[in-house]
Order: C-alpha cells, then structure tokens, then sequence
C-alpha cells in the first residue's frame, strides 16, 4: 500500500468526506429490500468492513476539519491573551527613559512617530510587545517609523499614571 496515497486522501476537503460518509451511511444502513432492487445488497454483504471503515474515517476526517478550526482560534486567542498580559505587566515596569518615548506618543495624540532602529530602548519595547515598526523605509540617520500597538494605546489613554 502507497502510503502517499493515503495522505492524498486526507488532505481531500470536507465535502469529499460528506459524500464517502452519506454514500457508505447509505450502504450500510439502508434496508435490504432498496439495496436489492439497485443490486448492490451483494456487494453490501461482501464488504461490509470495508464500507464500514471507509464510513467511520470519513465521518472521524469530517469531524477533525471544524475542530481543527476551532483549535487554531482558541489557542490564538489564548496567545494574544497571554501577550497582552506580559505586556500590561511590562508597562507597569517602564523605566524613564521608556516612559519618554511612549509620553510621546500620548502627548501628541498620535499612534505612530520616527525613532532611531539602534537605539536600545526602542528595541526593548519592540522585543515587549508594546511598539513594533511600521515602515521598513527609513530615513539617512537611522530613524524608522514605529507604531504603538493598540492594546498598548489603549491602556496608555485609559490609564496615563503608568507614564508617571
């Protein structure tokens, strides 16, 4: 058997799986007489097993799509959740020089201002989640544009005293 072949019948989308699911579901569970009059009650009989696997593995790849879904939402979710938590527990720990630059943003309304790429503090609030550059363009001297992350505005505007 062609391993390769099976995965290629894994990766098949799900309406594939609802036809080999209602077209096995039918085969077994239909009573004998419909099956006779179509002559498929020999084949029924003959591979009965078969038709059985093919129904629980079509039923189990057509189940395993919306979990899957649903498990890439949660654990996304769950990890911007945990970001953020970091991060509101970085900016309770903000050093001056920090609480500097992000002043400026607040003092000036705006969610976005130039800052040098080498300078170390701007670095540090990029690597904490609470700025991130927005332009790969920069100016001669070294100066990119770096926004402030929303969630991170957010709290900045709810709660000023963190820059205090």
């Amino acid at each position: 058997m062609d391993f390769s072949k099976i995965v290629d019948w894994i990766k098949l989308s799900p309406r594939h799986y609802v036809a080999v699911a209602l077209a096995s579901a039918v085969l077994l569970f239909l009573p004998d007489s419909p099956l006779t009059t179509i002559g498929l009650d020999h084949f029924r009989a003959t591979y009965r097993g078969w038709i059985g696997a093919a129904f629980l593995l079509s039923l189990a790849l057509l189940v395993s799509h919306p979990l899957a879904v649903l498990w890439g939402q949660v654990t996304s979710w769950w990890s911007d959740r945990q970001l953020i938590r970091h991060g509101l527990q970085r900016l309770r720990q903000l050093t001056p020089s920090e609480k500097r630059i992000l002043r400026q943003y607040i003092g000036e309304n705006t969610r976005s201002q130039t800052l040098n790429f080498m300078d170390g503090v701007v670095n540090g609030l990029v690597q904490a989640g609470i700025l991130y550059q927005s332009s790969n363009v920069g100016t001669m001297d070294g100066d990119f544009a770096y926004n402030v992350q929303p969630w991170a505005w957010e709290q900045l505007q709810k709660n000023p005293s963190l820059l205090q």
